[in-house]
């Protein structure tokens, strides 16, 4: 069987638990090229499609190993935790 690669990770966390903001934050860690990639992404996918939506880089290393993406980062593959303002 073949099997796909993975070669990225968002993780979309208490996402509606502030059914008000319209603001998320990206927490890609602090000197993570690729996870800066998935958070300038999404910012674009942002833009180009004009979603009333703003996504906020927070380089937060205090969050990279408290949710589901850590493994995903630990095993070398990009990965971001989305979330509403922390």
């Amino acid at each position: 069987a073949k099997t796909a690669k993975i070669i990225a990770m968002y993780q979309l966390d208490m996402i509606g638990h502030a059914p008000d903001s319209k603001t998320v934050e990206s927490h890609d860690t602090k000197d993570n090229k690729a996870a800066h990639e998935l958070t300038d992404l999404l910012a674009s996918v942002q833009r180009q499609y004009d979603i009333d939506l703003r996504v906020y880089g927070a380089h937060n290393e205090d969050l990279t190993n408290r949710s589901d993406h850590y493994p995903f980062f630990k095993n070398g593959i990009p990965a971001v935790l989305i979330t509403e303002p922390y």
